[in-house]
């Protein structure tokens, strides 16, 4: 069977040569790198390159030169300055015109090096591999596959490789747990002369725990492999597979994927076997090896990005107090994970706090004397009933791990791997706001695993169900019979049908149908060749009037064609272009499915459901006369934002303010006093309440600005000209906001409300972190370069682009369109001769104001670059050859409507991934 890397491998199929390119987050002991190609008949050499940038004069760690002149063997060296002594071990297994693996195994110690699964030779470090950051290839050969395992996206943790043997037994915690898609990757060897091995995935680090998974590979009487799962102090039921995939005194690649229906285990590059769950696979955060065995490395790869968040250890706590914050609060699926220690002398008691503000959801309070776990909560200064377990799982001198799961109904409290209780919730868990530590205990880690799947929950819904996109089977050709396609619930204003595919050299046309059930045609979209024109019609009871436009569709060219739904109309874009508007004739809702018929291949068909991210209001302007009320509806919650662009009057202007109501109740009372520098916040329920006052307010008269309202579980963090500038606690609840209203001396020419279901403050994130998209890369694209983005941009999603600036440059441009309307959301402009990078905006026809100042610009003439775009919330985050350039803010740029991109001027591009 063919075996798939797990996920987390940083992976490339098929670059082209020569091929330059990032290594992210840099190389580390414990990482591997592996390649799959097939040398030339005719090749007389190539080679790989591990080193330290990209272009230029660089330093060349790793060396690796297969050449085939007077016979197959390699060259090895480094470069640092001036190139080093070669090292030629001798024959290489790597032939003219044949297929080849090849692996690279990072230890501490070199490059131990792998040709067709066979161990070849230890290249010892020469310069530091942590400032390995790039791969650089040429030569006579195809390269088919590159993995880079261990690091970049998914990457969570690695361990030692080979030249650095673990020490057996060997046992090391999975920060976080695991989740479905992880993956733990072990590289070893068995002796010659062992008898039995194991691997186990366990709850705790301690031996005695709960283990989810017992790889027990035996030598002796018989050649087996046992798998079998321990809980509660003893093992269940064996399953022994026929196979045993093992030999004595050879080296071993051992690959366990986690997947929905167990445990994918693969040997060597080979599916195994599969040993489905008995237990939930979050429970796992340990990872144990022991008996006759080597083992190099240990990976834990893949998972989500953003899932775990480290903080850093307390130490003994003592007499003092240790708080921790929460944004975002906790919901069902989200673990709190500590690792500690209980002092050997003079322990008592220790506890545990998950504050609600004043309040306390959870009271974990073991103590030692009496040998039990007291549980309780808070509630507005008083204590409720006290739960007890009465198994104490705690003793002094010893570690203990300790993992708080929360579910739908409640807390389970596991210690050392071992559920001890199920405390219910008494207090929302979306209201915990932080975590106080107190007394006798040291605590050396704490994580908070976010976005796992709650076991006690319902069931999620099918994909397509509910989820974003609606994805059919490729039609194909459809010149010899239609293409019927269902679209259960019908459509709806905010969705839109995405089609690629490529018209036949010969037809006279091709046709795409809304149809409802009663054979009615809401939509005929009937591209003609003969002449060229492009028809569109209606038939309900009858043919309707037609409406025609130029074509815009060739005879044996490939299309990209998006039809959005609208309240009013089907906007039609063909290739990034808006080609016409549809209005309809018939309720949308009523279409139940798609027809394609007569001289077209459809390679995609694609339904994209509205993402109501962001909600776009026109601009009030000058309310000075007669103020300005705008419904919210479904009120606020944590993790939305309003934001304001606006502008301060000439001369002297007086005071403005901005109410967030709850009926007759303002909620959220924001005034500014111009004169003296002042914002006043305050709450009206019934009668004012206590003004809260801040000075060095930054508006002043004549000047535009922007003004966002961050909604946080613990109030309105208010951000004024992309500065944090005052957080106001709530006072009344913000799902309670029903209206804002606005009035004084200020214009506002836009009000955007963002939703998110992420919650809390926005905190920033590490780049080597960024989630990649599964499509493949467009490799060597001309130059412009035009593609759509037919489903919009979205949170989180990542572009990543590879090129060079050409000799003699002056400029280049990436200009990310809304088709609909031409605005250039998002235009991103080099500029060589000027040494700046200009960003800007081009909306309803006009440029705005251009930004230009960068953290570093990586542009130069005849240099090779690579840039990574990820759209957030509140903005674009940009990276350059791994490197934070600058964030571009989309407050009030319509950036959901954006679809298309186009990529132009003096640069070459090696690659493109949306």
């Amino acid at each position: 069977m063919h075996f798939e890397p797990p996920p987390g491998y940083q992976s490339i199929a098929n670059p082209g040569l020569p091929y330059t390119g990032a290594i992210y987050g840099g190389l580390r002991p414990g990482m591997s790198l592996y390649f799959q190609g097939t040398v030339h008949k005719d090749a007389t050499r190539f080679w790989i390159n591990l080193q330290e940038g990209q272009v230029g004069d660089v330093s060349i760690a790793f060396h690796f030169n297969p050449r085939f002149s007077p016979s197959a063997h390699v060259v090895m060296n480094s470069r640092v300055g001036n190139w080093g002594g070669e090292e030629t071990p001798g024959e290489s297994a790597i032939q003219q015109g044949e297929d080849f693996q090849l692996l690279f195994i990072v230890t501490s110690e070199g490059y131990q090096i792998k040709i067709n699964s066979s161990d070849y030779h230890l290249f010892k470090h020469r310069m530091p591999v942590e400032e390995v950051d790039a791969i650089d290839i040429m030569g006579d050969f195809d390269l088919n596959l590159m993995n880079i395992i261990g690091g970049g996206k998914g990457f969570i943790q690695g361990y030692p490789g080979l030249g650095q043997m673990m020490s057996i037994p060997y046992v090391g915690s999975i920060y976080g747990g695991l989740r479905k898609g992880m993956s733990v990757h072990i590289q070893g060897a068995v002796p010659s002369d062992a008898t039995r091995f194991h691997i186990s995935l366990q709850c705790a680090e301690a031996k005695c725990s709960n283990k989810a998974l017992y790889i027990n590979p035996r030598f002796i009487p018989a050649e087996v492999v046992v798998f079998n799962s321990f809980m509660e102090r003893k093992f269940e039921e064996q399953e022994r597979p026929t196979d045993m995939p093992l030999e004595l005194g050879e080296s071993f690649d051992i690959v366990i994927v986690v997947k929905e229906e167990g445990y994918q285990v693969n040997v060597n590059g080979r599916e195994f076997y599969m040993f489905k769950h008995r237990m939930p696979v979050e429970r796992v955060l340990a990872v144990a090896i022991g008996g006759d065995v080597y083992v190099g490395s240990v990976n834990v790869t893949g998972g989500n990005e953003g899932a775990i968040q480290a903080w850093p250890a307390q130490g003994y706590v003592g007499k003092n107090t240790y708080t921790q914050p929460i944004p975002g609060g906790l919901k069902a699926g989200t673990s709190l994970y500590f690792r500690g220690s209980l002092p050997t002398h003079n322990s008592n008691r220790f506890h545990l706090n998950l504050q609600a503000g004043d309040d306390l959801a959870l009271h974990f309070n073991p103590r030692i004397q009496s040998r039990i776990v007291a549980l309780n909560s808070s509630l507005n200064n008083g204590w409720g009933k006290q739960e007890n377990v009465e198994e104490f799982p705690f003793r002094k001198g010893d570690p203990f791990e300790l993992v708080f799961f929360v579910t739908s109904e409640g807390y389970e409290l596991c210690v050392d791997g071992r559920q001890i209780y199920l405390y219910k919730h008494r207090v929302s868990p979306e209201l915990v706001t932080g975590i106080l530590i107190a007394q006798d205990v040291s605590v050396q880690a704490m994580n908070i695993i976010r976005d796992q799947e709650d076991t006690t929950a319902p069931p999620a819904p099918e994909d397509g169900e509910e989820g974003h996109v609606i994805e059919f089977p490729a039609p194909g050709d459809v010149s010899a019979g239609a293409a019927s396609l269902n679209i259960d619930g019908g459509l709806k204003p905010g969705m839109s049908l995405y089609f690629e595919g490529t018209v036949h050299t010969e037809t006279k046309r091709f046709t795409i149908n809304l149809e409802s059930g009663d054979d009615d045609i809401l939509l005929h979209f009937n591209p003609r060749f003969e002449p060229d024109i492009l028809v569109m019609n209606t038939k309900a009871n009858g043919w309707q009037k037609d409406e025609k436009e130029d074509c815009p569709f060739q005879r044996g060219k490939d299309f990209q064609l998006l039809i959005k739904v609208t309240s009013e109309a089907y906007e039609i874009i063909v290739n990034g272009s808006n080609v016409y508007t549809y209005k309809h004739r018939v309720p949308v809702e009523q279409v139940t499915h798609i027809r394609i018929c007569e001289g077209v291949t459809m390679q995609t068909v694609k339904i994209f459901k509205e993402q109501g991210i962001i909600k776009v209001y026109p601009g009030p302007g000058n309310v000075k006369d007669g103020g300005h009320s705008q419904d919210i509806d479904g009120g606020l919650r944590p993790g939305m934002s309003l934001c304001l662009q606006g502008t301060a009057p000439e001369g002297n202007p007086d005071r403005f303010n901005i109410n967030l109501m709850s009926g007759d109740d303002i909620v959220l009372h924001f005034k500014v006093y111009y004169r003296f520098g002042l914002v006043v916040f305050n709450t009206k329920v019934g009668g004012w309440q206590l003004e809260e006052r801040v000075g060095d307010q930054p508006l002043q008269a004549g000047r535009n600005f922007d003004l966002i309202f961050n909604v946080t579980l613990k109030g309105y963090q208010v951000i004024i000209n992309e500065r944090p500038f005052y957080l106001y606690k709530h006072r009344m609840a913000a799902d309670s906001v029903t209206t804002m209203c606005i009035g004084g001396d200020v214009s506002f020419h836009a009000i955007n409300i963002i939703r998110d279901s992420t919650g809390g403050e926005e905190t920033g994130y590490n780049w080597r972190f960024l989630p990649m998209l599964s499509t493949q890369p467009t490799y060597n694209p001309s130059i412009p370069f035009s593609t759509m983005i037919p489903e919009g941009m979205s949170l989180k999603k990542t572009m990543v682009f590879g090129g060079r600036v050409l000799s003699g440059a002056d400029r280049f441009a990436f200009d990310f369109i809304a088709s609909s309307t031409g605005d250039r959301v998002f235009h991103f402009n080099p500029r060589l001769k000027e040494n700046s990078v200009v960003r800007n905006s081009y909306i309803r026809k006009s440029w705005g104001s251009e930004e230009r100042d960068v953290k570093s610009n990586p542009f130069r003439e005849g240099e090779c670059f690579e840039v990574v775009i990820r759209c957030g919330r509140l903005k674009f985050e940009v990276f350059a050859n791994g490197k934070h350039m600058f964030d571009f803010y989309h407050l009030f740029q319509p950036f959901t409507e954006i679809d298309s991109l186009t990529i132009s001027g003096d640069v070459q591009l090696f690659y493109v991934l949306i």
